[in-house]
């Protein structure tokens, strides 16, 4: 899984590249990245859910500010029926 627990960016822009090991009979895949808004995981909030569908073991999404964020992924089958999630993984962007 890349990138690692705890991974620090200083880079722009933050187009944020996630990578893990493919999942025998997936479909597809489900990217789910969420950031801290003070005390709270912005998902912890109705309705503010980010994620994005992936055909294969990578995804690119665009992370905005300087707060930790996490991400985890998850396989889906071709019937849509979703597999475990993984833990999920923190990183954060320094500026």
């Amino acid at each position: 899984l890349s990138p690692a627990d705890g991974a620090v960016f200083d880079h722009f822009p933050r187009d944020t590249t996630v990578v893990w090991g493919e999942v025998s009979g997936a479909a597809a895949y489900i990217v789910e990245w969420d950031f801290q808004s003070g005390a709270e995981w912005a998902s912890e909030t109705p309705n503010v859910v980010r994620r994005v569908r992936a055909t294969g073991p990578a995804a690119t999404f665009q992370f905005v500010g300087a707060q930790p964020g996490r991400w985890r992924v998850w396989a889906v089958d071709a019937s849509g029926a979703a597999g475990p999630k993984s833990e999920w993984r923190e990183f954060r962007y320094t500026r």
